[in-house]
């Protein structure tokens, strides 16, 4: 048997590429991978979770955004992850209004990500996150 390598992508080409699907893709290790959907429970988290901290976030006034399951987050040369939420300042605010794809180089302020305890994704995004400079994240 055959076995066909997947394609590798550069930072470059993960920022650009499009497939007439509607998937979410996160790039690890220059490899696409697709994003399922989440379970019923964690939909359920996450609405909690971004109605809470919208309702802090205007609640102290703070200049920032709380953004769903919409941007990625650039954390090596290599690797973007899509948080399930995302909290980011006014600057970044202001930089994803000119982008053609929403992928932060910066640090957000906090990166939210929902998982089941021992899913491999949890190691995954533990590992993920630790070498780039976000100021918190939470799994």
């Amino acid at each position: 048997m055959i076995e066909t390598k997947a394609k590798i992508y550069t930072f470059a080409e993960y920022s650009q590429y499009q497939d007439s699907t509607d998937n979410k893709y996160e790039l690890v290790n220059g490899e696409l991978i697709s994003l399922t959907p989440p379970s019923g429970i964690d939909a359920l988290i996450l609405t909690f979770l971004f109605q809470e901290f919208y309702r802090e976030i205007i609640r102290i006034n703070a200049p920032w955004q709380v953004m769903p399951g919409n941007i990625g987050i650039r954390t090596a040369i290599n690797k973007s992850r899509i948080p399930d939420l995302t909290i980011i300042t006014s600057e970044q605010t202001e930089l994803l209004k000119n982008m053609t794809t929403a992928i932060l180089d910066s640090a957000p302020i906090l990166a939210v990500e929902i998982v089941s305890p021992g899913h491999f994704s949890y190691q995954l995004s533990v590992i993920s996150y630790q070498p780039f400079t976000v100021n918190s994240y939470q799994i």
